[in-house]
């Protein structure tokens, strides 16, 4: 989960469906989550870096992808909308729970947000539309999201006889990646291993049990597109 987008990974696998799309509206809001109204600016910044991960994963030739009668862009703004539900949603359950961001926490987000925004070219920028203070709104409300998924997960503990059975199963899977986290094929120490394989099935669980919980979070939400900006939402060329 530490990452500047989280939900990019954790997301992939929640239903986005309960969105609307609102056709009688002439708001300039992309969409509403709840009572929260996310700027095509703001939602232009979660997009670019859905985007870069696509194109990670299957090169600039994946927008012409067709992903079961979708288009792949069509599919990257699901996608983009699902991060930022998850973020919306999160905040509001941080301010729920009285959880904040540390002096140093905010600062290194406002770090990486200069650092990204920074990174941008000019072309970019226009393209986007966001300036750098919503590139540190946008950082700051990740790093919550970071810290929610602390928050819910933190009394979570896995039983000594979940992760026996987990490391029976996969071990030749977990020997294999312990190999190319230490980067060498030489012999696996065993008590390495199962540190290394205990941590791994810790977090796994922990994310399971975040993405079950998210769900609940999500069944309530209301998530409103505003069909008209929607609609002009492009790829960032």
């Amino acid at each position: 989960m530490k990452k500047i987008f989280p939900a990019l990974i954790l997301v992939a696998a929640l239903v986005t469906g309960c969105s609307t799309a609102d056709k009688g509206t002439n708001e300039d809001y992309a969409v509403k989550i709840n009572a929260t109204e996310v700027s095509k600016e703001e939602f232009n910044v979660y997009l670019y870096e859905t985007q870069r991960s696509f194109e990670q994963l299957g090169g600039e030739d994946i927008w012409e992808t067709d992903f079961d009668g979708k288009s792949a862009e069509s599919v990257a703004k699901d996608s983009t909308l699902a991060t930022l539900t998850l973020v919306k949603l999160s905040a509001e359950r941080a301010e729920k729970n009285g959880i904040s961001l540390s002096a140093e926490e905010a600062e290194r987000a406002a770090e990486e947000a200069d650092a990204i925004y920074d990174g941008l070219t000019d072309e970019e920028r226009v393209a986007i539309g966001a300036d750098r203070e919503l590139y540190h709104t946008v950082l700051t409300e990740n790093a919550l999201c970071n810290e929610v998924y602390d928050d819910t997960v933190k009394n979570y503990v896995v039983s000594d006889e979940g992760f026996d059975e987990y490391f029976e199963n996969n071990r030749e899977t977990l020997e294999e990646r312990y190999k190319s986290y230490m980067g060498s094929e030489d012999p696996v120490d065993e008590t390495a291993l199962m540190d290394y394989s205990r941590g791994y099935y810790e977090e796994y669980m922990k994310q399971s049990y975040f993405s079950k919980e998210y769900e609940k979070w999500e069944s309530s939400a209301s998530v409103e597109k505003n069909a008209e900006v929607w609609d002009s939402i492009t790829l960032i060329k």
